[in-house]
């Protein structure tokens, strides 16, 4: 919340992160929604009660009037560090930040509009450099692997990837 009026901002969460660490990071940036690959809903499901993500889709309202941040330098993700040193530290990323960090992503890494990108690096890592919002932009396309080690399978496969 700010002052009475409620946030939303993105907080991608290292899975690699120990249980205590996760619970830290989830409380201190007062997370209302977890959302976990299918992989984790079990335990999510356990911990904090949970919803299939198609059945949460259907909650929403299509009608629903969206609009554009009214300032921006609000906050659009949080990360946070591993906390090697004490606790993790939460980094802020504001919506000016993420719009000019994913259009220079275009120009600096030559990608054009239908880019596919291989992720080789989890997207909780600096909130993947911004490329999420990079490839939405250009209306790409995500190719998201659990294990790094599949990609020179994948790549070898016939996979029409232009960036990875």
């Amino acid at each position: 919340m700010l002052g009475d009026k409620p946030i939303t901002v993105i907080n991608t969460v290292n899975v690699r992160l120990n249980a205590g660490a996760t619970s830290f990071l989830l409380e201190h940036s007062g997370s209302a929604v977890v959302m976990v690959d299918q992989e984790f809903f079990k335990m999510a499901e356990e911990e904090r009660g949970a919803v299939e993500y198609e059945k949460f889709l259907e909650t929403g309202d299509p009608g629903f009037p969206w609009k554009p941040p009214q300032d921006e330098w609000k906050t659009i993700a949080l990360g946070y560090t591993s906390g090697t040193t004490a606790s993790p530290k939460g980094v802020v990323l504001h919506h000016r930040g993420a719009y000019l960090m994913a259009l220079s992503n275009v120009v600096i890494w030559r990608m054009t509009e239908g880019a596919v990108y291989l992720w080789t690096s989890p997207m909780f890592h600096c909130n993947g450099w911004c490329f999420p919002w990079t490839l939405a932009a250009l209306c790409g396309t995500s190719i998201c692997l659990r294990q790094t080690y599949v990609v020179a399978k994948h790549t070898l496969s016939g996979a029409d990837v232009s960036h990875i």
